[in-house]
């Protein structure tokens, strides 16, 4: 759920009041609305439920890293599949970690730093057979109390604990039931629309994984980097096994996806907000500055780069208030002044993914469409030389050769070696509902 729905329960009531004497008298239909209760755990609790077990089905994949012969996939809210990808044809899940609360993580060397809700695990991953937590930060995300999709923060009492999990039920209440004390003080939420009120990689680095574009973990030169609400939040990786708070880096309300970024010797962030794309020189790894920022209607966009262009994606529906589906190409040659050198409708994408001019793009519902733009021309919608179907495309990997896809379905493999017959070669579906 959210930052809109909190808004909307804000100034609703005052409307309602104002309202209620013409309401009285003409009210005669109901509405239904989505109730989310949270089911609480203490963090105490939580600790002790973190530990890597056998390995378990697909449910709800997520954010995807990739690291040398294996797979890190997000299981949203719950914790994170290892599995072995060496061989392409024949994936292999190898153990389940439980992180409840989990939706993001990042490797480095024999080392996976995850978000267990307020808090930053690490596990040494250095055996996978015997994956054991090693250290741990406490309570560096306060506002990390749930990883519900459609139910946030502010929703959750934080003395009761975090949200392990959400009672979903619907009610249906008069048209008049605004104008009441509508139960405010549980702080039940309407499923209202999207569009409601306001609301709220790469090269280098050669022992850290890769993560796909929907990523808020990021790992550069012995710092880890996590997003956080408004802030960009520093970890020193000094000493892996036993990371150290450094700092915090103030950016904007609205971030949302972190992408690292090489151009010859020179580190840069990108960050990906609703309102468009931040530039952080982080040649000073221990303070990254913002030197450029550009700006576009409200939308979720994650962001990748190469060379001298960026790609952002911008979706409609979604948490972010946006009313807009389309990719932007941005011209990043002048990395303090990027400008927009063209844009082109979609259904509904979400991540994406660039290698040498091929870019591969998540549409949701439309599945994955793959773009050859290694002539330069941008020439996006006559250059599509492969569409996949069939599966709501969520974010991808581009690996040495082979494209990690996260979907609705669990993961594919894709092999994209010759651009002329992009082919799934191997996958793990998750069970069917």
């Amino acid at each position: 759920m959210t930052r809109k729905h909190w808004i909307f329960f804000a100034i609703l009531p005052g409307m309602a009041l104002a309202m209620s004497g013409c309401l009285q008298d003409t009210c005669n239909s109901t509405q239904t609305y989505l109730q989310y209760t949270p089911v609480y755990k203490t963090m105490e609790e939580v600790r002790a439920m973190t530990k890597a077990t056998e390995p378990r089905d697909l449910e709800d994949p997520g954010k995807i890293v990739a690291y040398g012969n294996y797979l890190f996939l997000n299981e949203k809210g719950s914790g994170i599949h290892v599995i072995d990808i060496k061989d392409k044809s024949k994936p292999v899940s190898k153990a389940f970690i439980a992180i409840p609360g989990n939706i993001d993580m990042a490797v480095m060397g024999n080392y996976l730093y995850a978000d267990n809700f307020i808090d930053l695990a690490i596990f040494d991953i250095s055996d996978i057979t015997r994956i054991q937590e090693v250290g741990r930060e406490q309570n560096v995300f306060p506002d990390n109390l749930s990883a519900h999709d459609e139910a946030g923060y502010w929703m959750v009492d934080r003395n009761q604990g975090v949200a392990i999990d959400w009672i979903e039920e619907e009610i249906e209440v008069d048209c008049d039931y605004w104008g009441k004390d509508a139960g405010l003080e549980s702080r039940s939420v309407g499923d209202f629309s999207q569009n409601d009120f306001l609301s709220n990689g790469g090269e280098g680095g050669g022992s850290s994984g890769q993560a796909g574009s929907m990523a808020r973990f990021a790992i550069m030169s012995n710092f880890l980097y996590v997003l956080d609400n408004s802030s960009m939040k520093l970890f020193s990786l000094e000493n892996p096994a036993q990371t150290q708070y450094f700092s915090q880096v103030d950016i904007d309300w609205n971030i949302e996806t972190l992408f690292p970024f090489y151009r010859g010797s020179e580190q840069y962030l990108f960050v990906g907000a609703s309102n468009g794309m931040y530039i952080m020189d982080n040649n000073n790894p221990s303070s990254p500055q913002e030197i450029a920022k550009f700006l576009h209607v409200n939308s979720c966009d994650p962001v990748v780069a190469e060379d001298t262009l960026a790609y952002v994606t911008l979706r409609s529906g979604n948490q972010c208030n946006g009313f807009t589906d389309e990719l932007q190409i941005i011209n990043i040659s002048d990395l303090k002044n990027p400008t927009l050198k063209s844009t082109h409708p979609m259904h509904n994408p979400h991540g994406l993914g660039i290698d040498d001019g091929l870019l591969f793009l998540c549409d949701a519902e439309a599945g994955l469409k793959v773009y050859d733009l290694r002539d330069g021309t941008l020439q996006v919608e006559e250059n599509l030389i492969a569409h996949i179907t069939g599966m709501d495309a969520y974010d991808v990997i581009p690996y040495h050769g082979t494209l990690i896809l996260s979907s609705n379905l669990g993961f594919q493999l894709i092999d994209y070696t010759n651009p002329s017959d992009i082919r799934i070669v191997g996958q793990i579906l998750k069970l069917p509902n």
